[in-house]
């Protein structure tokens, strides 16, 4: 059954260059880059941002039929989707309205799975469930309103499975590294996951890297920013940043700016037609956000260390030895 959660009743269009939001209220936000445009979720409203010219429009609604606060936003084929970190719950955003597509249920399987977009589809890698991991990738069918597996036949080794991973598409590559996976011999003991690696959707093939050389506070803990064929993690307590290159296998430290520094973690930071959308806070004691827009070279500071970013198999066989 369908269902139409959101209901509005007006909104208002204003003209601004500087964009305020107030993080102590707001509940959830969706960027479209495709539309060039910014959803922010307020208890009784929501504020559409026009990328381009910074322009503003708020649309009132009636809340009171849906908690979509921890729910996973993503953007695909000019549309934003919620989805439901407790199982295949998925929701179309459109026409300022909210409605449930899938005809799946709350299986608690995939929690804490890692989303991502891949050529207009939206995945699930891994997830927590019943003390165990999983290891495979899922796939929404928008003509069954149901999620189908990943197949991986041609496969001859296997991740472990893990949860809260970090994931990243570069062409036809998705690259998966970090997060946590249950101990194999105590399921009530979570490890951390230090491997690497990269599944093709052409050929269906897993393969590991090696082993990773970021920490693990480093990837889960702070921000990251996705900008083409690269990301981006800042760390406030150490006021540095760490740029990752996956196709180079390398890793840049910098010194973090003081722009950095103030940086939120809610709303998402982001990267759209070369530009850094940055949302920092400005007075520590407000609950004010306002949005920066800078270049690459205006939020990087001096290079404090370089290194590959894993460490292939052959390598660590070599240190073993």
């Amino acid at each position: 059954m369908k269902q139409v959660l959101l209901l509005f009743l007006f909104s208002t269009l204003s003209f601004s260059q500087t964009i305020v939001v107030r993080d102590d209220i707001l509940i959830n936000t969706c960027v479209s880059t495709e539309n060039e445009r910014l959803f922010l979720f307020y208890p009784d409203k929501l504020v559409e941002v026009n990328l381009n010219d910074l322009s503003t429009k708020d649309v009132f609604y009636d809340f009171s039929n849906i908690n979509f606060k921890d729910f996973i936003t993503i953007s695909v084929n000019f549309k934003c989707y919620f989805l439901d970190p407790q199982g295949g719950g998925i929701y179309l955003f459109e026409n300022y309205k909210l409605k449930r597509i899938d005809t799946s249920y709350k299986h608690r399987m995939q929690i804490e799975s890692s989303v991502f977009a891949y050529k207009n589809g939206i995945y699930k890698y891994g997830g927590y469930g019943f003390w165990s991991n999983r290891n495979f990738i899922t796939k929404f069918n928008f003509e069954t309103n149901q999620w189908d597996f990943v197949p991986h036949l041609n496969s001859k080794e296997l991740p472990s499975g893990s949860h809260r991973s970090i994931v990243k598409i570069i062409e036809d590559d998705l690259y998966v590294y970090g997060g946590v996976k249950v101990s194999k011999f105590n399921p009530d003991i979570m490890e951390d996951n230090n491997e690497i690696w990269k599944f093709n959707f052409i050929n269906k093939v897993w393969r590991k890297l090696g082993v990773n050389n970021l920490q693990r506070d480093n990837i889960l803990n702070n921000t990251k920013i996705d900008y083409g064929n690269k990301s981006l993690f800042l760390y406030k307590e150490t006021s540095c940043t760490t740029h990752v290159d996956f196709i180079n296998n390398k890793v840049t430290t910098y010194k973090n700016s003081t722009l950095l520094n103030s940086l939120s973690s809610l709303p998402v930071s982001f990267f759209h037609k070369n530009k850094f959308f940055l949302f920092v806070r400005e007075n520590p004691s407000s609950p004010n956000l306002v949005l920066k827009i800078r270049n690459e070279d205006e939020i990087l500071g001096e290079i404090i260390d370089q290194k590959s970013f894993y460490r292939n198999q052959l390598v660590i066989l070599i240190l073993m030895v």
